[in-house]
């Protein structure tokens, strides 16, 4: 299994923990029910452990794939640049879940508690469903912005 195959089968366990999670923590808010709350939280410290591996997997795939026909290199860097952020900000989010379930261990999460880790889950999940974007445009150009004229092979981000 080579890194690149790794980074693919890795990337979307932070995206769909921290969506998972974020479901769990409103739903915990809602229904008033702490296994819940401490499942969401669960999901959080499990999507901070996974996005290491897919970080550090990132660069070897990029040594793989970055001169396959059809690759974007644009796509590759904005891809990269953004990946750091990402994988810092779910894991800030899944120490905080981690210290709230130690910390509450013997007692029910506070609604407090509950609300800090869903906003946190809320911004980090944004931050990492960019950067899955900005993967995916990587190799699929039906997904990129526009074509530059220079290489029609290879796409442009549009900001607007």
């Amino acid at each position: 299994m080579s890194a690149a195959h790794l980074h693919l089968i890795l990337n979307h366990a932070p995206l769909f923990g921290i969506v998972f999670a974020t479901l769990g923590l409103a739903w915990a808010l809602i229904g008033k029910n702490d296994g819940v709350a401490r499942a969401g939280l669960g999901l959080l410290v499990l999507a901070g452990i996974l996005v290491l591996p897919v970080y550090l997997s990132g660069e070897d795939a990029e040594d793989i794939v970055e001169h396959q026909v059809g690759v974007s290199e644009t796509a590759i860097e904005a891809h990269e640049d953004a990946a750091l952020g990402a994988a810092v900000a779910v894991g800030i989010v899944g120490a905080v879940a981690l210290l709230l379930l130690v910390g509450f261990r013997t007692k029910a999460v506070p609604r407090s508690a509950t609300t800090l880790a869903l906003v946190l889950a809320l911004a980090a999940g944004g931050w990492i469903g960019y950067v899955a974007n900005l993967g995916g445009q990587i190799n699929h150009p039906e997904i990129r912005a526009t074509p530059t004229s220079a290489n029609p092979g290879e796409y442009e981000v549009d900001d607007d």
